[in-house]
């Protein structure tokens, strides 16, 4: 009898407070998390091992990036701009873990090297970013990213010095000079000799993640990996 109250009282709660998929707004069904089954059976993976080396070409030898995996590319107007926009700027944190736990189980299915580094790092947001958005969307994905990589996600290593203005407007070289000198690694010792992955919602021209990169390169990481949910093409 309790199973059955339980039930009727969860699909009240439904009926009258639905959840919606992040992607096309429809009502989420059974196992169905964060976007429909279709929704996800669209999203623009990024699977082939040529296609992710590209990526790696983003950071043009600037800084020593050892491997870089994004999971689906994006484009605007496309249904992964849906889903970024909404985990980063409508407090969608729980579609920021899903995916990174979905991003995870497709490493571990890949058998690569990611899921062989000794910690995750997701990049730092400033202080007031932080006050202002209430989260940062990269803790969440790596938070999902960690439970099923097994792999311990640490927001303790590294910071953001300086608050700087958006970088969605500025081009590759604005974005360079913008975030250049903006991260500080607060623990060396957690890092120095250590295999870590840096963790980002979307690389777009990688001036920030090259900018973590480095300053943990100068710590003493031994690799430095990237992973980020998307990647522009």
């Amino acid at each position: 009898m309790i199973p059955f109250i339980q039930s009727a009282f969860e699909n009240l709660i439904y009926l009258f407070y639905p959840t919606l998929c992040a992607g096309c707004q429809t009502m989420l069904y059974g196992e169905e998390k964060g976007l429909c089954s279709t929704c996800r059976m669209q999203l623009p993976h990024i699977n082939t091992g040529e296609e992710q080396s590209v990526l790696l070409n983003k950071f043009g030898g600037r800084t020593q990036v050892d491997y870089v995996y994004a999971y689906a590319y994006f484009t605007k107007k496309s249904i992964v701009q849906r889903l970024i926009h909404q985990l980063k700027y409508r407090g969608k944190r729980d579609l920021g873990f899903q995916l990174g736990r979905w991003c995870g189980q497709e490493l571990m299915e890949l058998k690569g090297i990611p899921t062989q580094a000794d910690m995750l790092i997701p990049v730092p947001i400033h202080p007031r970013r932080r006050q202002q958005r209430g989260y940062n969307q990269s803790e969440w994905i790596a938070d999902g990213l960690s439970q099923s990589l097994g792999i311990v996600s640490r927001t303790d290593v590294m910071e953001r010095t300086q608050f700087v203005a958006s970088q969605t407007r500025k081009n590759r070289i604005e974005r360079w000079k913008n975030v250049a000198d903006v991260f500080q690694v607060t623990k060396p010792i957690a890092v120095r000799g250590q295999h870590v992955i840096v963790i980002d919602d979307v690389l777009t021209t990688g001036a920030t993640l090259e900018a973590c990169v480095t300053q943990l390169r100068a710590a003493g990481a031994t690799t430095v990996g990237i992973i980020t949910i998307a990647a522009t093409r």
